[in-house]
């Protein structure tokens, strides 16, 4: 192998390796690594690798003898070469013949080992070659220059070449540029031998023409006098380990930026260059959906042909197709084609070459896209990209939500800041944590219970007291205090923690020992200027402070009126203080039979007595029957001893439902024989309206969603339907009898109803309410100009809307509420809700969901608006406004099918005004256009509705007449003749005189196609000019002529 300059790797013993080197002439391609050649027979091979030692013992073992004769004089050094040795041999051999026998005799077991360990040699080389051929690392020789002189399969499949190309190349030629000094520098050395051998990662160029990152380690093979020979180089191919490394480099530096970065441009821009380290981003974006304006905005935008790009509403791009799909596309030129053909996606901005962009995903919702494009073909993205760029984007995703929380939360720390400041209450921002820290050390000197430890020592609340920090006050904490500013309060704040109010703080110090984080107290503070402050104070530590307690926020009420009244009545009250002043709940004690033997004030409150009391009625009087059973069930747990807290709704005596949260305890006499109850009442009626609402709400939020969904995928010709359809939704829901949809026309300034959903047997106004003029309703259109219009009660509206309300009585309306539709800030129309059988009620909340709506349905109209503008333009003349040649063929064909069928006649007129040319020419091409415009206009005027009309380009136009047969479709062309001959037109001062050539053809039954009808008509145009214009020829299939009229 190694003398067919293959690549070998062997690991022997000096002797044979020296043998074999010298007997094959290739002693200098091979690097004799000195410490495996000691003058003792030790093998050595790669740690684990027992099969390569038991090739080469089992080598050993078929030494010849004459080979091992060679071995034996190498092993001893002789300066005699092999050849020389065997014709030395040849000369004395009769001579030493006995002798040698003898030896062979005696030494007979050396022989026999020296024979086995010859055969092993032989077939050493075999199985060295086999190894170096099947091994999975890529292995390559090169020379001292850097030149390879082969390689293994492995590294030829790696790199993608023939041993052939291999072989011509240097290790510069396929050195990645940024890699090269640093390889070459440390191949110099190894060749110089200053380094034994070195491992080095770099980027091999592949045969395709891409990089692909290596593990190299190179080593010198020296010939028997130790001169290097050539090197080997190990490689091991690192590309997915390297791919890894940069995504978890590229998703660390993502995180890193969100911490960095000052702003969410500086984020974008960071994530940007990210990007474009592992992929071309020279052209890329980040666009993200604001659901509360329905708007796709792009907080970063990079392109070569626009500089910024407006926020868009979301609808057929490839930013909005990834949104709508929530996974990534790979759009090449073919695919956005097909997408384009299939309808899909449509066309914004410039057309790109190749497209990557992946969803940006935060819970399971998709916020926004990122995408990098190309407009050229030099630069293509890969699947390998596509990954790349989806495995980063949750990343990017997070760090985007993350800097927009954070910029939030500085926005919240703001309004913090100005709410903690203009507070009505006395908010002290303190630090505790060096009272907790002086607790602990006396806990751990021993103290165990504070409370006797401060009642010997005093002297110690004090200092626990002076420990207390002033962080940051509000200002009304300035004026609790008489302070002039801060500074002064904190410069004299001892004056306010004295010795002389020091006990008063043990409770608070005592707290602080239990571990509580929350503190309440009543009790006396002072002003800088010494005036006592009666206080409710009450603290709590901050969330994630709990172990330092070196963040609590303390807020202060100055209650000394309201103590003064308290003390004045609590020395008249003194038998009910405890129950009715120091609980705000309601107090009852209640018999075996459910009657009211004593209630406080709040208990009479919460059922409704305003006058009298609870007193001798029964808890059952004010539930309804069908929770009879419930009570019972709890009253009879409280018989068996068991405390128990339930929920229930009461009617009151007003009649008003409310529900109340019962604390019970079971009361027993002396003998255990159970005599009532002690319970604690809470009205809940607020927090049981509160979870209602939000359980409305999130239906009606999950109902817009879905509604916005379908508007998003209706088509534009069902729109009516699906409008109509979610007005039932919607009224449904608001439990309303009828729900409408008025547009406003501002040319015509009247109003009409377009859509309407009415409940079961409520009578449908929609054909009653078109084409309204808007000045009879002055009121109403002023009121809802601006502002949703409410109206709970139709007969309390004022008497400047008494226009409106009589209209409102007469049909049966009770309460109304109306909102108004915008499109540019201008007023467009308005959906209402009418409630006719009863009043109805809407609350803010309701109303703002409402308007919710309202915005939903008129973004769905407008689009539908546009869409329809736009699919008009799309078939219209922009000069005559009749047909284009696209828009005809549409509805000919159509036509032509339906004719077919039913064998109904259809005529075609195929018209060229004549002498346009020399209109142009003489007057100008403003003059030809109007002249063409009139022709389009008398078309128009000498054909029925049913006709199609279109212009076929330049000054040719068609006319498809449905129903009509040959007589009928020359008697038209004749009238349509003869009408343009008789008007001239003023142009420049100058009257002209039109006139049309038209060839007349009928749609046979041979006539399958739009083009044959078209080419019949053609050629009767064509004898019609030839005859000498001004004239009408009609197509005659017998003998392909015509006739002249």
């Amino acid at each position: 192998a190694a003398a067919d300059n293959q690549v070998v790797i062997f690991v022997m013993d000096k002797p044979a390796a020296d043998y074999f080197l010298e007997k094959y002439n290739i002693s200098r391609n091979f690097n004799q690594t000195i410490p495996l050649y000691t003058g003792h027979f030790r093998r050595a091979v790669l740690e684990g690798n027992t099969a390569l030692l038991n090739v080469i013992e089992n080598g050993y073992s078929k030494i010849t003898e004459e080979e091992y004769s060679t071995i034996d004089r190498k092993w001893y050094g002789s300066s005699v070469d092999a050849q020389s040795f065997l014709q030395i041999i040849e000369i004395v051999g009769g001579i030493s013949l006995v002798f040698f026998l003898i030896l062979i005799i005696w030494n007979r077991s050396l022989q026999s080992q020296v024979k086995r360990k010859t055969k092993v040699v032989l077939e050493s080389e075999q199985k060295f070659r086999q190894i170096f051929e099947t091994s999975s690392m890529g292995m390559s020789i090169s020379d001292s220059q850097g030149k390879y002189i082969s390689g293994n399969p492995a590294i030829l499949e790696m790199l993608g070449y023939k041993q052939k190309e291999y072989s011509l190349f240097t290790s510069t030629n396929l050195t990645h540029p940024n890699d090269i000094e640093q390889f070459e520098n440390l191949r110099h050395e190894l060749w110089k031998e200053t380094i034994e051998s070195f491992t080095f990662e770099k980027r091999t160029l592949h045969n395709d023409g891409h990089y692909i990152w290596g593990r190299v380690t190179s080593s010198l093979v020296s010939d028997a006098n130790g001169k290097p020979q050539f090197s080997i180089e190990m490689f091991e191919d690192i590309t997915s380990q390297k791919y890894s490394e940069k995504l978890r480099e590229s998703i660390y530096r993502i995180s890193q930026a969100t911490i960095s970065a000052s702003s969410l441009e500086d984020l974008f821009s960071s994530i940007q260059k990210i990007v474009g380290e592992i992929l071309p981003a020279e052209n890329f974006y980040i666009a993200l959906y604001d659901a509360d304006t329905n708007l796709l905005h792009f907080p970063f935008f990079m392109d070569q042909f626009e500089a910024t790009a407006e926020p868009i509403e979301p609808g057929h791009g490839l930013s909005d197709y990834v949104m709508r799909m929530g996974r990534p596309l790979l759009a090449t030129e073919d695919n956005f084609e097909k997408l384009l053909a299939t309808g899909e996606v449509e066309l914004i901005g410039a057309k790109p070459y190749c497209w990557l962009g992946v969803p940006l995903i935060v819970n399971d919702v998709v916020i926004g896209v990122m995408t990098t494009q190309s407009y050229t073909k030099d630069i293509s993205f890969s699947q390998k990209d596509a990954e790349f760029l989806e495995f980063v984007s949750n990343q990017v995703a997070q760090a985007i939500e993350l800097k927009r929380i954070d910029e939030a939360s500085k926005q919240s720390e703001l309004r913090y800041r100005y709410l903690f400041e203009d507070s009505p209450v006395s908010i002290w921002e303190e630090d505790f944590s060096g009272v907790k820290t002086h607790l602990e050390k006396l806990r751990d000197n021993g103290v165990s219970d504070f409370k006797k430890f401060f009642e010997d020592y005093p002297e110690e609340i004090s200092h626990c007291v002076s420990l207390i920090k002033i962080l940051d006050v509000n200002n009304q904490a300035l004026k609790l205090t008489k302070a002039s500013s801060k500074s002064e309060l904190f410069e004299k704040f001892d004056c306010i923690l004295d010795e002389s109010i020091a006990r008063v703080f043990l409770p608070e110090i005592l707290n602080i020992a239990e571990g509580k984080t929350e503190f309440e107290w009543e009790g006396i503070n002072k002003a800088l200027d010494g005036t006592p402050i009666f206080v409710n104070l009450r603290w709590t530590v901050v969330e994630g402070y709990e172990q330092s307690l070196s963040k609590v926020i303390v807020s202060m009420i100055d209650v000394s009126k309201s103590k003064k009244a308290e003390a004045e009545l609590l020395a008249s009250e003194e038998r009910y203080r405890n129950l009715v002043d120091n609980l705000g709940e309601g107090i009852v004690i209640i018999d075996q039979n459910t009657r009211f033997l004593f209630a406080n004030h709040s208990a009479n409150e919460i059922f409704g007595f305003t006058k009298g009391t609870l007193e001798k009625t029964k808890l059952n009087s004010f539930i309804k029957s069908d929770s009879y059973d419930y009570i019972n069930q709890q009253i009879g747990s409280l018989k068996a001893g068991e405390s128990n807290t339930f929920e229930v709704e009461i009617i009151r005596q007003d009649g008003e439902h409310r529900f109340v949260q019962i604390f019970a305890s079971p009361q027993f006499d002396t003998d255990s024989n159970f005599t009532g109850t002690f319970g604690i009442i809470h009205d809940i009626t607020e927090r049981k309206k509160s979870e209602e609402k939000r359980g409305v709400r999130s239906r009606f939020e999950e109902m817009l969603t879905n509604i916005s969904t379908r508007f998003i995928n209706v088509d534009n010709e069902d729109i009516d339907n699906e409008i109509i359809s979610v007005l039932k939704h919607i009224g449904q829901f608001e439990n309303v009898d009828r729900t409408y949809v008025f547009r406003i026309d501002s040319k015509t300034k009247t109003m009409s109803n377009t859509h309407e959903w009415c409940r079961e047997g409520i009578t449908p106004k929609i054909h009653e309410l078109q084409d309204l003029p808007i000045q009879n309703y002055h009121w109403f259109i002023e009121q809802i100009t601006c502002d949703p219009l409410i109206i709970s009660r139709v007969n309390d509206l004022p008497l400047a809307a008494s226009i409106e309300k009589k209209i409102f009585q007469s049909h049966g309306i009770q309460s109304l509420a109306n909102f108004p539709m915008w499109v540019n800030l201008e007023l467009v129309g308005f959906v209402g809700f009418d409630a006719v059988i009863e009043e109805h009620t809407w609350d803010l909340e309701n109303i703002a969901m409402l308007q919710q709506f309202a915005n939903i349905i008129s973004n769905a109209i407008e689009r539908s608006r546009l869409l329809k503008i736009l699919e008009d333009r799309a078939i219209r003349d922009e000069l005559t406004g009749v047909l284009n040649r696209r828009g005809f063929l549409q509805i000919a064909n159509t036509e032509l099918i339906r004719g077919r069928r039913y064998h109904h006649p259809i005529g075609m007129i195929l018209l060229d005004m004549d002498h346009l040319k020399r209109i142009n020419d003489t007057y100008g091409h403003a003059a030809g256009d109007i002249a063409l415009l009139e022709i389009s206009k008398f078309c128009i005027k000498n054909t029925r509705e049913i006709d199609v009309i279109g212009r076929w380009g330049g000054d040719e136009f068609v006319i498809l007449l449905p129903e009509s047969d040959e007589e009928s479709t020359i008697r038209a062309a004749t009238r349509l003749q003869q009408s343009i001959c008789e008007r001239t037109i003023q142009i420049l001062g100058q009257e002209i005189q039109l006139s049309i050539s038209a060839g007349v053809a009928l749609a046979g039954k041979d006539i399958t196609t739009i083009d044959e009808l078209f080419k019949n008509a053609d050629s009767a145009l064509y004898l019609a000019k030839e005859a000498g214009r001004n004239r009408i020829k009609a197509y005659q299939a017998f003998d392909q002529t015509s006739l002249t009229f």
